[in-house]
């Protein structure tokens, strides 16, 4: 299967307020209605709804990050490709078709970017022939290859034969805002909602 060709960048949204973000709580795997129904920030839904949903069934992961005096633990900061998601109970829903997922992300903040490696590999399916996510192994990632930055503010669309990273050169000083959404017909999310930055500091 050819790996890294199927992201690209699409529509900039305009990034809100650090007051917006500190404020916003972390949905992490809720779908779009479970978002709206919970009495989501105006702010947040006017994102939502510039992504270029198809109609399917959609899950959401939306976290607000404090890198305000240092780099948070970050999630995604080796080069791998998705296919699941956590769920509550500590559980991972995952899909059985790597053509499954189309997924979508953006950052606001202009703390940490999303890579993705931008030179075709030819590698097996590894949901169907191994049972799970791949992760770059260290043998593969000794291979030249071609390293682009989502923007800030930029909507990326990519599947889970795309390869991608957190960066692992980041600011400080702001709070991130960082969203992974994607549609799937396998896959559902298990309405779970966590407390803003404001929340956790007590305020």
């Amino acid at each position: 299967m050819l790996y890294n060709t199927g992201h690209k960048f699409l529509n900039f949204i305009d990034e809100p307020s650090q007051e917006e973000i500190y404020n916003c709580p972390h949905y992490f795997g809720c779908s779009t209605e479970e978002i709206k129904k919970n009495g989501a920030p105006e702010f947040l839904l006017k994102i939502l709804d510039q992504f270029p949903w198809s109609g399917r069934p959609n899950v959401c992961q939306i976290r607000p990050q404090d890198f305000r005096k240092a780099r948070p633990p970050t999630d995604g900061f080796f080069w791998h490709c998705d296919n699941n998601v956590r769920l509550k109970n500590g559980g991972v829903s995952q899909t059985t078709n790597v053509h499954d997922f189309r997924l979508m992300s953006i950052s606001f903040g202009g703390m940490c970017s999303t890579e993705f490696i931008n030179t075709p590999w030819d590698l097996p399916n590894f949901i169907t022939d191994h049972g799970g996510a791949y992760h770059g192994s260290e043998r593969l990632m000794q291979a030249p290859f071609e390293i682009i930055s989502l923007p800030q503010n930029q909507i990326g669309e990519y599947t889970s034969l795309d390869f991608h990273r957190a960066s692992p050169v980041s600011n400080t000083g702001k709070i991130r805002l960082f969203f992974v959404v994607f549609e799937s017909d396998d896959v559902r999310g298990s309405e779970w909602i966590l407390p803003s930055v404001r929340e956790q500091e007590g305020k």
